[in-house]
């Protein structure tokens, strides 16, 4: 756990500053792919400051109906589901409830697919040797074990790293064993907000997305 910790300007700062932390990937040329949209403006400096190529992964969190501070799981791409059913349990809904949320989700998904390209920037003949899943923040694992596994099944990487400015200390304990490295600047022992670590914290529009994926549009080819 880190004792020094670092308030950021903005987004394009933090991926600055995590750059710096990932510099030993610098030769591997890795794929940098932020998770859509508050990823994006950290995964593009990053992999700027890396020459690396960049894309773009989509996953959505799922909330209990009418509270959206209640995670009941998260969906990502390549149909990954995970779902805490305890819960689903203490809140008394039937598989039946979350199979409705489930696909309304996934529709949501698949348009932010489409809207974004996930995907689709970055030409591949064969898998990349790293790949870097990058975030502006973490603060609980649900989400970020169906980011991970997604990824895995997309881009099937040799070396899959977990990176991000912020990172909650016990929920980066947690996440240790599905990837195989983890770099955060921050590792704080509790994350309530991951806005109270920027100065700037505004919100990501899907044209932001677009323009920080366009800068970086060189189609870059794993061999």
């Amino acid at each position: 756990m880190s004792y020094y910790q670092t308030i950021f300007q903005n987004r394009t700062e933090a991926g600055s500053y995590l750059a710096e932390y990932l510099f030993s990937y610098k030769d591997k040329k890795p794929l940098i792919l932020g998770i859509a949209p508050e990823g994006v403006p950290v995964a593009s400096k990053a992999a700027e400051i890396l020459e690396s190529p960049l894309d773009v992964i989509v996953a959505r969190t799922l909330f209990a109906p009418g509270n959206k501070h209640i995670v009941l799981g998260a969906i990502a791409a390549g149909d990954v589901v995970v779902v805490d059913r305890s819960i689903q349990i203490s809140l008394g809904l039937s598989d039946n409830d979350m199979n409705k949320l489930i696909e309304s989700e996934r529709k949501e998904m698949a348009a932010d697919m489409i809207h974004y390209g996930s995907g689709s920037h970055v030409a591949r003949v064969s898998s990349p040797h790293t790949l870097v899943v990058v975030d502006d923040g973490l603060a609980s694992s649900v989400t970020i074990r169906a980011t991970i596994e997604a990824a895995r099944i997309l881009y099937n990487p040799q070396q899959l790293v977990f990176a991000s400015p912020i990172c909650a200390y016990d929920t980066l304990e947690s996440i240790k064993s599905i990837v195989d490295d983890i770099v955060a600047v921050n590792t704080p022992k509790h994350v309530y907000s991951i806005g109270n670590w920027y100065y700037e914290y505004d919100r990501v529009s899907e044209k932001d997305v677009k323009e920080y994926l366009k800068s970086k549009a060189s189609k870059f080819v794993f061999s």
